[in-house]
């Protein structure tokens, strides 16, 4: 019974250490779209900036997609 709790142990680590770097990545990705958003909005207006939302939108879905395959 104790080498199955090392055993789940050790599988939890793993996985904690390969999700990560892709939790990171992720989330520095929807602080860079939060900083393109408010650039945008403060300088180009509503058309460019609901442009950028939808752009930022589209990008992390791919980045997620990828990331899972």
């Amino acid at each position: 019974m104790i080498a199955y709790i090392k055993k789940e142990r050790e599988l939890f680590k793993s996985i904690i250490d390969l999700s990560l770097p892709a939790i990171g990545e992720m989330s520095m990705h929807t602080l860079l779209g939060v900083a393109d958003t408010m650039m945008v909005s403060l300088i180009l207006g509503s058309a460019a900036l609901s442009a950028t939302g939808f752009t930022n939108q589209i990008v992390f879905m791919l980045i997620f997609v990828f990331f899972v395959i």
